[in-house]
């Protein structure tokens, strides 16, 4: 989710000069509103059969699996190592037991996932690879390939980096699906959604860091109904629904190439911080890697956190993700669950100054070393 600081920040507001789609070259794209109005859309171009299931990674929010759910296709979870990549064999004991029509890869916090070594197993099965890139917009691989170009589909996710209030576009590989044409749905609940949070973001920005005393007991619980008004509204659109204008609008705005640069600078500049003892990286090659957020490991988890929160250090956290598990699934997912008891991402927003890290790193090295 975009941070109201990110929003309002004219620096990487001012004459972009490129679109997002000259960063993906030739491929064909479509924009939706959502993620979900994305992977609806695809389902339904893609053409499920009673028998056929989706495979998706047991590390998953609630909010990939719903439009399966919603749409009534069959899923399945695929187990990952203790670094959340697939792990093959259960891929291919899975595909040998079931009828699979579509894996879906995840490329977490915008690491690369190996989609090669995937394809090598699925192509003369006639499986689908849809590439989830929600948080990889602009990231590549280890061969400076961009995330999203080699699967047969892929779905991007632009609130989560861009400040824009809604936004998701497919990009579409495989030329068997290039000719399908999207109809959009009209809907009064995506309207709602676009509203609620450019005025939460407003109130948030200009009011709230402003306000003393009686003002926040008014301003905070109308933040809250936003927010409220936001989650169902998206969750609920009849989709898939076109990207509002507003959105497109400021996309044109936008500096890519500055906005790719300094989020890569500030990556490198927290990756020095794996040099402290409290915690460790997931390994990667972080040239041309466009990232949410950084995620650290450590087994202090919710003690770190609290020493950073405390020292006004901003962290990133998920929320529970296992409801939807059986317990059958929660004995087979023990990497994922450990992860998730683990880790937690410190954020690579463009905002974050040279300067700024500085004190970040002296602020870590005195709370932890006291």
């Amino acid at each position: 989710m975009i941070t109201y600081k990110r929003y309002f920040n004219k620096n990487i507001i001012n004459e972009g000069g490129h679109k997002i789609e000259d960063y993906y070259g030739n491929k064909k794209i479509i924009w939706t509103s959502s993620g979900r109005g994305s992977i609806e859309y695809l389902i339904d171009i893609i053409g499920f059969q009673d028998n056929e299931y989706v495979l998706l990674p047991a590390f998953v929010a609630e909010g990939l699996i719903r439009p399966f759910k919603r749409k009534k296709i069959k899923f399945l979870f695929y187990k990952s190592n203790s670094e959340l990549i697939p792990d093959t064999d259960d891929i291919k004991e899975l595909l040998n037991e079931f009828k699979v029509k579509l894996i879906v890869v995840i490329h977490y916090f915008g690491y690369p996932q190996n989609i090669k070594l995937i394809r090598d197993f699925t192509d003369n099965r006639n499986i689908l690879i849809l590439e989830d890139c929600a948080q990889a917009l602009f990231s590549c691989n280890g061969n400076g390939i961009l995330l999203g170009t080699e699967g047969d589909f892929a779905v991007f996710s632009l609130p989560k980096f861009l400040p824009v209030p809604d936004g998701s576009f497919i990009i579409v590989n495989n030329s068997e699906y290039m000719h399908g044409k999207i109809k959009y749905r009209k809907s009064l609940l995506h309207f709602f959604s676009v509203i609620s949070m450019i005025i939460y973001l407003y109130l948030k920005t200009f009011h709230v860091n402003k306000m003393q005393g009686g003002l926040s007991g008014v301003i905070n619980p109308i933040l809250l109904l936003l927010q409220i008004v936001y989650y169902y509204s998206t969750n609920y659109a009849n989709n898939p629904v076109k990207i509002s204008g507003y959105t497109l609008k400021n996309l044109q705005k936008f500096n890519y190439e500055k906005f790719i640069s300094k989020r890569q600078n500030n990556i490198l500049n927290i990756f020095k911080l794996q040099t402290l003892p409290f915690w460790k990286f997931l390994p990667v090659n972080i040239n041309k890697i466009n990232l949410t957020g950084i995620p650290l490991i450590a087994k202090n988890r919710k003690e770190i956190i609290r020493k950073l929160k405390n020292n006004k250090i901003e962290v990133l956290t998920y929320t529970k993700r296992w409801n939807f598990f059986s317990e059958n699934e929660k004995s087979r997912c023990e990497n994922e669950m450990k992860f998730y008891d683990e880790h937690f991402l410190l954020p690579v927003s463009e905002n974050i100054t040279e300067e700024s890290f500085e004190k970040y790193f002296k602020t870590l090295t005195t709370i932890f070393s006291a």
